[in-house]
C-alpha cells in the first residue's frame, strides 16, 4: 500500500538490502500501481536474509524514503528497574522515539522521556532508557517510532516479567567454597526462592556452558542445591542463577 509505505514514485522504487554495514540495490521487478496496492519482486540469488526495505533508485532522489529499519527492540529487568534497549540499521526524517507501557498488550500509555532520533543516517545506532518504576507481573514494552512531520510507526510490543520481591532481594544465592576443589559446590539460596522455578549455570572463562540444570526450590532441600565440578580445569567460573526473569551471577575459582 503506497499511503502506509510512503512510497510516491513506482518508477523510482527500488528494493534495498543491509548488508551489515551499507544499504545495496537489489536487482528487481515492479508492479502495480502507486494509487494503490502493487508490489516489487526480485530473483536475485541471497546469502543471508537480513533487513530489506524499500529506497529510491538514485540516489538524491527523496520520492521513496527508506524507513526507520529496526534491528532489535529489547527489554529486560534488572534490580529495581526496566531496562528497554532497541539498535537501528538507518533513519530517514526520524524525530524522536518514545517507549509506551501496557498491563494487558492493548492499552498502552507513554513512560519517561522522549528519545532524539539521528535524523538521517544509514549507520548503526544504539539507545537505552529505562523504567523506573516498573509494575509487578508480565508488563508489555513496545517502540514508537515519530517523523519531524509528525507522522509515528508503532513497532510490535515485547514481554517482561517482573518481580518486586525477588528485585529487591540482594543477594539471591551464595556459593561455598570458594575456591573449591574438584568436589560438589555447595549454593546456599534465599527463601525467597522457595517453591520458584530456577535455572543454574556454570559458564568458564572462555563463555562456554559447562553446567545447566533446572530445578525448584523446595523446604525439604533447605534451600541448598549443589553443582558436581569433577571434570573443570582449575580456573575461574561463573554460576549463573536465572529466576521469574531476574538473573544474579557470582565468581568462583576451581583449584587443584
Amino acid at each position: 500500500n503506497n499511503a502506509e509505505s510512503e512510497i510516491n514514485n513506482c518508477q523510482d522504487l527500488q528494493l534495498a538490502h543491509w548488508n551489515g554495514t551499507v544499504w545495496e540495490k537489489i536487482p528487481n521487478s515492479k508492479g502495480g500501481s502507486c494509487n494503490g496496492a502493487g508490489y516489487i519482486t526480485s530473483s536475485a540469488a541471497l546469502t543471508d536474509f537480513s533487513p530489506f526495505t524499500f529506497g529510491s533508485e538514485t540516489v538524491s532522489n527523496q520520492y521513496n524514503p527508506l524507513p526507520v529499519e529496526l534491528l532489535e527492540f529489547t527489554a529486560y529487568p534488572q534490580g529495581n528497574v526496566v531496562n528497554v534497549a532497541w539498535s537501528t540499521a538507518s533513519e530517514t526524517n526520524n524525530r524522536s522515539f518514545i517507549i509506551e507501557r501496557s498491563e494487558d498488550g492493548v492499552n498502552f500509555s507513554k513512560i519517561g522521556n522522549e528519545v532524539p532520533g539521528a535524523n538521517n543516517s544509514s549507520v548503526y545506532n544504539f539507545y537505552k532508557t529505562i523504567d523506573a518504576s516498573p509494575i509487578a507481573g508480565t508488563t508489555y514494552y513496545r517502540l514508537v517510532q515519530t517523523d519531524f512531520n509528525g507522522k509515528q510507526e508503532y513497532f510490535d510490543p515485547v514481554a517482561v516479567s517482573f518481580n518486586n520481591e525477588l528485585n529487591a532481594e540482594a543477594g539471591l544465592f551464595t556459593v561455598y567454597p570458594n575456591p573449591s576443589s574438584f568436589e560438589d559446590l555447595t549454593i546456599q539460596v534465599s527463601s525467597k526462592l522457595l517453591f520458584r522455578n530456577i535455572q543454574l549455570r556454570i559458564i568458564d572463562f572462555s563463555g562456554n556452558v559447562v553446567f545447566n540444570e533446572d530445578a525448584i526450590i523446595l523446604p525439604t532441600q533447605k534451600t541448598k542445591l549443589s553443582a558436581y565440578l569433577n571434570g573443570l580445569n582449575a580456573d575461574l567460573y561463573t554460576l549463573q542463577l536465572s529466576a521469574d526473569g531476574i538473573i544474579e551471577c557470582k565468581r568462583f575459582f576451581v583449584s587443584n
